[in-house]
């Protein structure tokens, strides 16, 4: 533990596997380090919902949050579905990142998804998917409600509802947008 004399706060460095085992009353602020540098201070629920960059964004949270390179150039899309959102093309190159909750799975969504695990943890479901964005096939989560009945190899249509944000590649920048 050491003292930072500036703020008169104590810090104490975890690391995410800690973070559980810590007692209800300890957890008030999580200070998020890359290299020696501050990313971002901030109640776990406010990380979690308000990363300040890919590295926050990549820190909290299990499974980790989606993302994916993206062109800001005509508009955001996602695997070919148009996404809506005021392109900003200083976000040019860009990541977009959507948490596990945010992607609902079922048979009428703008993307298609092909399943490839389901683990089933009884009360939640987490649905592993592939995707094909960009010509390249990258892998999602999706976290479902139990029961949930599809299996591997299942096409299944997706959608997104909830928040997503757009990093810019420098982490200098994010926009969210709520769908």
């Amino acid at each position: 533990m050491s003292n930072d004399r500036a703020s008169h706060r104590n810090a104490l460095a975890l690391t995410s596997r800690e973070v559980p085992r810590l007692p209800v009353e300890i957890r008030l602020e999580i200070e998020e380090l890359r290299d020696g540098d501050l990313q971002q201070c901030e109640s776990p629920s406010v990380l979690y919902r308000e990363p300040a960059n890919l590295f926050v964004a990549g820190f909290i949270g299990s499974p980790a949050m989606n993302t994916l390179p993206v062109s800001m150039n005509g508009g955001l899309q996602i695997a070919g579905a148009d996404i809506p959102f005021a392109a900003d093309p200083t976000f040019e190159p860009a990541t977009i990142g959507f948490r596990p909750e945010t992607v609902l799975v079922g048979a009428d969504g703008p993307i298609a998804g092909r399943i490839r695990v389901v683990e089933d943890l009884g009360s939640e479901v987490f649905v592993h998917l592939f995707i094909d964005h960009q010509n390249t096939e990258y892998r999602i989560v999706s976290k479902v409600e139990a029961p949930f009945a599809g299996v591997s190899d299942d096409n299944v249509r997706l959608s997104l509802r909830g928040t997503i944000h757009v990093f810019d590649d420098a982490e200098v920048k994010r926009a969210t947008v709520t769908l």
